[in-house]
């Protein structure tokens, strides 16, 4: 493991504050306009398994550097801001790139009856594979934020018994390590509570007019904390009793990357006010696991400055072009 607790990044004072990186990280401002990206941007759907499916948007770019898959947060989607923004940066650098949503994100909660959430890794992973193999051009990396990060560890972790031939390298941005805790960071922060409430809220309506005869989000709408919310669901719409116990199936154990046939690269911030960034360091050593770790950067925010490329976006740049 190559760990770096101080890399050369030290962003301007004035976006320095983690609350100011992780609101730019979602800041409309930054995909304002259009680009090359988004023009030859084509719509596909991927098979999820047992007649599961959701969406991605695959830029093909004829310079055939490669294609990266990226994977948005929890709540997120193909065209959040920092899913677009990186994925501009890439496509610009000669890459194609394949935004993926996530069951139940995006537009996709019309598309199958079961109410899916992070513990449904298995779905996930069939559609990573199905994207790796419609990849246009080779080598294929995988990049995924906060809760895309998550999963691209657990894609990780499984490779070692379920290989995808096409995939060489995987990236996780701020990624989710113990989500109970995450659950608890969040509603500890009354700002950001009400950002992920409004946010939930609004998906669960969506579930439940897409199937009025199957839902009734009313009861979890009525917490006033996304942990509260998530344990009536868990109760009403799960095989889980909890929802420490549903918290406790997606994390990521500390020896879950050793033997990954892959690099992996995971960053994220001391100063995360969403992931606690001191957990990423904890895990087990691996040659093909680097653990980079910053002490500014947000959640999914590492900016340098203001409109330009990440820090995070130049590192990945580097690891695919060494």
């Amino acid at each position: 493991m190559y760990q770096h607790p101080e890399p050369d990044y030290l962003p301007p004072r004035f976006l320095r504050p983690a609350f100011v990186q992780t609101v730019l990280a979602g800041l409309p401002l930054r995909k304002r306009g259009t680009s090359a990206m988004e023009e030859v941007a084509q719509p596909l759907m991927l098979d999820c398994g047992d007649g599961i499916r959701t969406t991605a948007m695959l830029s093909e770019n004829p310079q055939g550097r490669g294609t990266v898959l990226v994977v948005h947060g929890w709540l997120g989607h193909v065209d959040s801001t920092y899913v677009v923004s990186s994925s501009r940066f890439l496509f610009e650098q000669g890459f194609s790139v394949m935004r993926i949503n996530l069951l139940d994100h995006g537009d996709t909660l019309h598309l199958n009856e079961g109410f899916f959430h992070a513990a449904h890794f298995v779905e996930v992973f069939n559609a990573i594979a199905h994207a790796a193999r419609l990849a246009p051009h080779g080598p294929v990396s995988l990049m995924g934020f906060s809760l895309g990060g998550n999963f691209a560890l657990r894609v990780a972790r499984h490779l070692k018994d379920h290989p995808i031939s096409e995939l060489s390298r995987i990236f996780a941005i701020s990624p989710v390590i113990n989500p109970g805790v995450v659950g608890k960071k969040i509603d500890a922060d009354p700002l950001i509570r009400r950002y992920f409430r409004r946010k939930l809220h609004r998906t669960f309506r969506t579930k439940e007019a897409a199937f009025p005869d199957l839902y009734d989000v009313a009861p979890m709408v009525a917490q006033p904390t996304i942990t509260g919310a998530t344990e009536v669901f868990m109760q009403h719409y799960s095989e889980y009793p909890d929802a420490a116990t549903y918290f406790a199936d997606y994390a990521v154990g500390l020896g879950d990357l050793v033997g990954c046939p892959v690099p992996v690269t995971a960053i994220g911030s001391v100063d995360d006010p969403i992931v606690p960034g001191e957990e990423l360091g904890t895990l087990v050593k691996d040659q093909n696991l680097e653990i980079i770790m910053t002490n500014h950067g947000g959640h999914n925010g590492f900016f340098q400055t203001l409109m330009g490329p990440t820090y995070y976006d130049d590192l990945v740049l580097r690891r695919l072009t060494v």
